[in-house]
């Protein structure tokens, strides 16, 4: 069983030869989305966000999303994070854990003036 975590960043072992992996915005503009996505089996039977640390929940008023979804097709569950507008103080480490094994971190960088996206940036692995 494989842990795929859509988001860009990188990608953390689980026992049993699972992994876990992130991909989305690494470097943002102010004002412009940041986009996480995380995908485990099905097994994993959900998954949290946190935000330097702290449980990321959606919220209306700040413009952040979270949206899950399973698919029976593919067995996995998958976890979307958005937030429409970026600001300072989005920037930070995100970290998708998924309710069963081990998670990952991926860390966003939110400037002023221009800045391009990064696919791929190393990341870091946390556990539950």
């Amino acid at each position: 069983v494989v842990y795929t975590i859509v988001a860009f960043s990188g990608k953390a072992h689980v026992s049993d030869a699972q992994e876990v992996s992130i991909t989305g915005t690494t470097d943002v503009e102010e004002n412009n989305p940041i986009y996480l996505a995380c995908s485990a089996p099905l097994d994993a039977d959900g998954i949290d966000w946190y935000f330097n640390g702290q449980p990321l929940e959606a919220d209306d008023r700040k413009k952040i999303s979270i949206e899950t979804t399973e698919s029976m097709e593919d067995n996995t569950i998958t976890s979307v994070v958005e937030k429409q507008r970026a600001s300072m103080r989005d920037a930070g480490v995100y970290a998708c854990m998924p309710w069963s094994g081990q998670g990952t971190t991926h860390a966003v960088d939110v400037q002023r003036g221009g800045c391009s996206r990064v696919l791929g940036a190393p990341s870091g692995e946390i556990t539950s």
